[in-house]
């Protein structure tokens, strides 16, 4: 049978949150991603199982990425993926199965973006011959990655100080913002 194979050409919306972890080696960073692939279309092919395989590429970049190392990064970049089919519009009440049947991740050579393909099956009948479903996939990872860094004390850790450089507001306010973890560092402006 025959896979029938859509691309998505816009990079996928993506939401995510990064932190650092110490490990396993040469991980240094664990992201959680979720995100929408939409307008997934099945045609009508009654009793007969179809299968429909979807390619596209996160907004979600590896920091600091260096293509002369895709290999390296391809390697060692360790992902988890899961997806759930949810339907946007039938046009009609014809009954049907679907599902994921897998998923592969990937880092795009060319910007260290990353990239899926979910593979999943439909199987339809008691429809007419101009029946059809679409479906969008919400798709949750987690990523284990490396990201080059300045070295920072682990999160919680108030036992080191950090030295940081006061950031100006606007040009010429004499207010300053210090980012930081430990409260001891908080201090007012000596302007």
């Amino acid at each position: 049978m025959e896979v029938k194979t859509f691309e998505h050409r816009p990079l996928v919306k993506t939401r995510w949150i990064r932190t650092h972890v110490s490990g396993p080696k040469p991980c240094n960073v664990l992201a959680f991603l979720r995100c929408k692939v939409a307008g997934m279309p099945y045609e009508y092919f009654d009793g007969e199982l179809s299968r429909y395989r979807v390619l596209f590429t996160t907004d979600f970049a590896i920091g600091k990425y260096n293509q002369a190392q895709h290999q390296w990064y391809e390697a060692n970049t360790l992902i988890s993926a899961a997806a759930v089919l949810r339907t946007i519009n039938t046009t009609t009440d014809f009954q049907f199965i679907a599902a994921v049947e897998w998923i592969a991740a990937g880092v795009r050579e060319a910007d260290g973006r990353l990239q899926f393909t979910i593979q999943h099956a439909n199987l339809m009948s008691g429809g007419g011959i101009n029946d059809s479903i679409v479906y969008h996939a919400d798709l949750t990872a987690y990523v284990l990655l490396y990201e080059p860094r300045a070295e920072l004390p682990p999160p919680g850790n108030f036992g080191q100080r950090v030295a940081l450089d006061p950031i100006k507001y606007f040009p010429g306010d004499e207010r300053e913002l210090i980012y930081t973890d430990d409260p001891r560092l908080i201090r007012k402006s000596s302007k």
